[in-house]
């Protein structure tokens, strides 16, 4: 009798240790998926941006491996933490890229990306995300600066200024209310040296971004 009660609390504990254990998988409580076009000398080349909403046991920074993958068309990437970029907005942490690209400029496929997370315990989470919209049906966009004085040419609903300073290190972004106007009254930080237009269709994920021009 007490053989039989030592096997049944033996299986008893197996489960409850698979249960705990199953407790620590990390979670995406949030994700999505935009594309973004680049302007690489004269060609324009796509680049997604993804980033979900991590969620762990053990704390978010017990994720250590992020897949993102097409299986349709057979495509992955992996990230490492040091890859993945980490923003906090409105009391979430989020967690991805900007820099999801082809081989050689090649467009990106549309559709279902699997996107999973795996931690230092070999624990994983997924969630899907899709993509759909065919092509921007806006042009690319053009700005310049000249005399103190910026012009922008876009078509798309919402446009800002990526600021940069000297070493190239991004430092604010500056919503754009005027297709036009004195760089003076953009109120730039101090030490922006140059900046990007940034030019986005929230609504439809899609965005792009020019080279930089000097300010100053």
């Amino acid at each position: 009798m007490m053989r039989n009660i030592k096997k049944h609390i033996g299986v008893l504990f197996v489960i409850f240790l698979f249960i705990s254990c199953s407790q620590n998988n990390p979670k995406i409580t949030e994700g999505y998926i935009g594309l973004c076009y680049y302007n690489n000398s004269g060609r324009t080349e796509e680049r997604y941006y993804v980033f979900v909403v991590p969620s762990d046991d053990d704390g978010i920074e017990d994720i250590e491996e992020m897949y993102i993958s097409h299986e349709k068309e057979g495509l992955e990437w992996k990230l490492a933490t040091a890859d993945w970029i980490s923003i906090d907005a409105a009391g979430k942490t989020w967690i991805g890229t900007h820099n999801l690209a082809m081989m050689d400029g090649e467009k990106l496929p549309r559709g279902v990306f699997k996107i999973e997370l795996i931690d230092k315990a070999g624990m994983t989470g997924t969630t899907q995300v899709t993509f759909d919209v065919r092509d921007s049906k806006y042009s690319f966009p053009k700005f310049s600066i000249e005399n103190g004085r910026y012009t922008i040419v876009s078509e798309y609903p919402v446009n800002y200024f990526l600021c940069y300073n000297e070493s190239g290190a991004f430092i604010r972004t500056i919503q754009l209310e005027h297709t036009e106007g004195e760089i003076t009254s953009l109120s730039l930080p101090r030490d922006a040296r140059t900046v990007a237009l940034w030019a986005e269709a929230p609504d439809m994920f899609i965005s792009a971004l020019t080279e930089m021009a000097a300010v100053r």
